[in-house]
């Protein structure tokens, strides 16, 4: 950030006058005060072309000229969107009152009369200054908010759901609501907690965070909606938010993926994955810091599946199984008593048909 002073030399300034003496006086005026970034033409002509093809912030335009007067570069200055912000001093022997009012009308920002009074050339001149001076703070300052919002934007993004941000910014909060016809999915590592004391915290987080990558790509190319991630399980919901034909088996279809690509990742852990099939509620708790969750006996029995399921391989329950018995291969692996649910019939997952 420049100080208005050392502003100075920011400054770009075009000088036109036909007349060299003109020229010299104005130059040197400008030299003195210390505004040294400055170029002169002696036309109509060619002012315009250097307002086109130069930065210019200030033009020091004569009215009266052989070619093209003043007042017709200043028209033609303001009425081109690439050159309209540059600003206009008009400077003139004729001091009618018409002439200085069409020319503030086309939008000079001030009049000078010749012999030009050097006080008064300064003043004009510095006050030409400050409002570039503060106009391109404002830009700065307004860059900065845009910055920050898109910042607090990509952390929503990577917060809430597309659709949870659209009702927190519309509404500026979000009902909790009940979504049926939704399936949700828990993967969770084998032995997680004893990998941990072993290795280093960087390695335990860099082979996490590779997991939780694939878990999100996954996610995206199946059309589910990453819920959370509670230590090491992950949680994704399909047919809340992205309407899906058949939520079930995008779930199954992820967990299938997560299994094979698994082995690309720096470790291969062993994982456990539950799916059930019902109804969820879902909304943002929390006050100080918000967490968007999801609620209900759907989202319990996939969690007790998981806790249940044989490792690397894809563990349904009955109503998971009914909506892709068709579209998919399996087999029933018995009935398990799961943790506050009793017995309940759960299945395996081994391949989604194709055709």
């Amino acid at each position: 950030m420049y100080t208005l002073d050392k502003y100075k030399d920011q400054l770009s300034i075009l000088v036109v006058d036909d007349n060299e003496d003109n020229l010299f006086t104005l130059t040197r005026r400008l030299k003195k005060e210390g505004y040294t970034n400055y170029i002169t033409v002696n036309n109509g002509k060619d002012a315009l072309a250097r307002t086109k093809d130069s930065k210019i912030d200030l033009v020091l335009l004569d009215l009266l000229m052989p070619d093209i007067n003043g007042d017709e570069v200043l028209k033609q200055i303001k009425s081109d969107k690439a050159t309209n912000a540059i600003m206009v001093l008009m400077i003139s022997g004729d001091d009618r009152t018409e002439n200085i009012a069409e020319c503030i009308r086309l939008g000079a920002e001030d009049f000078l009369q010749k012999p030009f009074n050097v006080d008064i050339l300064k003043a004009r001149i510095g006050g030409c200054l400050r409002k570039k001076y503060y106009a391109e703070q404002e830009k700065d300052y307004l860059e900065k908010i845009e910055f920050e919002k898109q910042q607090s934007v990509q952390l929503l993004e990577a917060t809430f759901p597309g659709k949870i941000i659209e009702e927190l910014t519309k509404n500026g909060k979000v009902a909790p609501l009940l979504y049926k016809n939704t399936a949700v999915i828990f993967t969770d590592i084998s032995g997680f907690t004893n990998y941990c004391s072993k290795h280093s915290p960087k390695e335990v987080f860099d082979n996490m965070q590779a997991y939780v990558n694939l878990c999100e790509k996954l996610s995206e190319k199946h059309g589910l909606e990453k819920i959370k991630t509670i230590g090491d399980a992950f949680m994704a919901t399909g047919g809340m938010f992205v309407k899906t034909a058949n939520p079930v088996l995008a779930s199954a279809a992820f967990a299938l993926d997560l299994l094979k690509e698994r082995k690309s990742l720096p470790t291969l852990w062993d994982i456990h994955i539950g799916i059930d099939y019902g109804d969820v509620i879902a909304g943002i708790i929390g006050h100080s810091k918000y967490l968007f969750d999801v609620w209900g006996d759907t989202v319990n029995v996939a969690a007790r599946i998981q806790d249940v399921a044989k490792a690397n391989s894809v563990c349904i329950s009955k109503n998971g199984w009914e909506k892709i018995k068709n579209k998919s291969t399996g087999k029933s692996i018995g009935k398990f008593d799961l943790k506050g649910k009793g017995e309940m019939e759960l299945y395996e997952v081994t391949a989604i048909k194709t055709g």
